[in-house]
C-alpha cells in the first residue's frame, strides 16, 4: 500500500523454535551499476571452454551479485527469503544452460556424470539436460548474443 514500509526491508521471518527474527536490512540501492558484472564479463565467462574455468568464473559472478544486493542476499540462511534470489539463480542457471549448449562434449563433466547428488536420488548426468527436468529457457541456443 502507498505510504507503508516495504516489507522486504523489515519483514520478520520465523526461525527454528518459532522465534521471529528480522532479515538483515538491504542497504540503500544507491550502488553504482558498475558494481554489477558487465556484459563483457558475462561474455568472457561464456567463452571459457574448460568446465572448471567456466564454473569458477560463474561462481565469482554469482557471489558478486549476492554481495551487490546486500541484506538477506549476503547470508546463506536468509538469501532465499529475498525475491531477488530467485531471479538471480534463474539467470545463473540460464548461463549454465547456454554454456552447456556451446560446449556439449566437455570432458570434465563426463567424470562427474555418475556422481549422486545426495540427498536426492539423481546423478549429475540426470540433471544436465534441463528439458528432461521439464523446463528450458527462451533463447537457449548456441547463438545467444550477450553483447546486446
Amino acid at each position: 500500500m502507498a505510504g507503508e514500509p516495504n516489507p522486504l526491508f523489515s519483514q520478520p521471518i520465523l526461525r527454528g523454535g518459532g522465534r521471529r527474527e528480522r532479515l538483515p536490512k538491504r542497504t540503500t540501492p544507491d550502488r553504482a551499476a558498475e558494481a554489477l558484472p558487465a556484459r563483457e564479463r558475462i561474455a568472457r565467462v561464456l567463452r571459457r571452454s574448460n568446465f572448471l574455468d567456466f564454473s569458477g568464473e560463474l561462481e565469482n559472478v554469482h557471489g558478486q551479485i549476492h554481495g551487490w544486493a546486500g541484506g538477506a542476499m549476503t547470508s546463506v540462511p536468509t538469501a532465499a527469503f529475498d525475491p531477488l534470489f530467485w531471479s538471480h539463480h534463474a539467470m545463473i542457471d540460464r548461463l549454465w544452460r547456454i554454456w552447456q549448449l556451446r560446449n556439449p562434449e566437455n570432458a570434465a563433466l563426463s567424470r562427474y556424470r555418475n556422481v549422486a547428488l545426495a540427498p536426492f536420488e539423481m546423478t549429475v548426468g540426470e540433471t544436465l539436460e534441463v528439458t528432461l527436468l521439464g523446463y528450458d529457457y527462451a533463447g537457449s541456443t548456441t547463438s545467444v548474443d550477450v553483447r546486446r
